[in-house]
């Protein structure tokens, strides 16, 4: 999901729900200071077929000024 406000193509966080409870969670979170490490989401849209395991997705986002494929866990948010 995106904030309604700002530039076209900024930071999204990631979202999960638990289909039996109907809880929406954050997986990933807009990332405000990147200090060297994990930028943050910046994509339009998941890919069709992002599931690496039953716990993790692979997409790609942008990374300073390359596109970085990356692996990140829906259950705890690691990513790698």
């Amino acid at each position: 999901s995106r904030e309604p406000v700002g530039p076209h193509f900024s930071a999204a966080r990631l979202r999960c729900m638990t289909v039996a409870t109907k809880e929406v969670r954050t997986v990933t979170d807009v990332v405000e200071d990147p200090e060297g490490g994990f930028p943050g989401l910046y994509l339009t849209s998941l890919p069709k077929r992002c599931w690496y395991t039953d716990s993790e997705i692979v997409l790609s986002t942008d990374w300073t000024m390359d596109e970085a494929l990356v692996r990140i866990n829906i259950n705890d948010g690691t990513v790698d």
